[in-house]
């Protein structure tokens, strides 16, 4: 079951963000935020509070770049010998996704010293 917390809090964030841009209606938000039936709640919330607080928090940045390297295609050289299903985010295996996000993790954390 999912956490019922999450709806108060994304909302208050839905809400602080609408009254920025009363103007925009609430599909058309939604569809710029690039929300869909699969995204996620969570995602939704870190998207929201990049847009009103100009900061990404450290699992949403490794989440963003391990799906892209996720999706990526497969170089030339390897010719083509790659798995087809690691380029699917949403229906790679769960396994293969955690081994990219902790990828991500450790090289982010790497930088940072």
């Amino acid at each position: 079951m999912r956490d019922p917390k999450r709806i108060p809090e994304l909302l208050s964030l839905l809400g602080q963000y609408w009254t920025q841009c009363p103007d925009v209606r609430l599909g058309q938000m939604l569809v710029n935020f690039g929300i869909d039936y699969f995204t996620e709640d969570e995602r939704f919330i870190e998207k929201l509070q990049l847009r009103l607080f100009g900061e990404e928090s450290f699992d949403a940045k490794v989440e963003r770049i391990a799906k892209a390297w996720f999706e990526a295609p497969c170089p030339p050289e390897e010719g083509g010998q790659c798995n087809p299903g690691l380029h699917n985010w949403a229906t790679g295996h769960p396994e293969d996704k955690q081994n990219a996000r902790n990828t991500v993790a450790f090289v982010l954390k790497a930088e940072r010293g």
